[in-house]
């Protein structure tokens, strides 16, 4: 974005910004019990913009949080109960802030006939908190913007396995002799 030579106005168009430095570390925690399975994880980054051709405001740069888990517990015969969660903390990437966000997703699944038949409910964002929100400065111009995005929704599956597919036994097993002895 540029300013204009009337110093009110900004011509907003596509550039590439000069640099972006990228540092990360994650961990992950599986834990399994009889009943309990969860699988999580934390990363830390660190992303820093760097544009000396535009008319961005820079911010102080900071590291941003990461965390996320993944559960399922066995209510009973067949019956599980899955929770999934993440949360993202503030970014300051040097030209942008972005608001924490956060998305708890709830499932429930039953297994019938054998474990044939799968039947699923899921419950997508909850609270409905996954929605993009912060702000930048352009030139002179604080710039804020808060987003909703349509993540929340309930899903219904069903999955059925018809089985295994039947054993074929071949009578010649070696293949392309003919072709391998010219």
């Amino acid at each position: 974005a540029d300013q204009g030579e009337d110093n009110e106005s900004f011509i907003l168009q596509s550039l590439n910004r000069n640099r972006q430095h990228d540092i990360f570390a994650n961990a992950i925690l599986p834990f399994n019990t009889d009943w309990w399975t969860s699988m999580n994880s934390v990363t830390v980054s660190y992303n820093k913009l760097i544009d000396t051709q535009s008319s961005f405001g820079f911010k102080e740069t900071r590291p941003q949080a990461y965390l996320y888990t993944n559960n399922k517990f066995t209510l009973f015969e067949g019956m599980k109960l899955q929770l999934i969660a993440w949360y993202l903390s503030n970014r300051y990437d040097g030209i942008y802030f972005r608001k924490n966000q956060a998305e708890i997703t709830l499932g429930l699944e039953k297994d019938f006939f054998n474990n044939s038949l799968k039947l699923q409910v899921v419950a997508n964002d909850i609270f409905q908190t996954n929605k993009p929100d912060g702000d930048y400065r352009l030139g002179n111009t604080l710039i804020f913007f808060d987003r909703i995005n349509n993540t929340r929704y309930v899903r219904f599956m069903a999955t059925y396995n018809f089985g295994k597919l039947k054993k074929t036994n071949y009578k010649r097993k070696s293949t392309g002799d003919e072709e391998n002895n010219r």
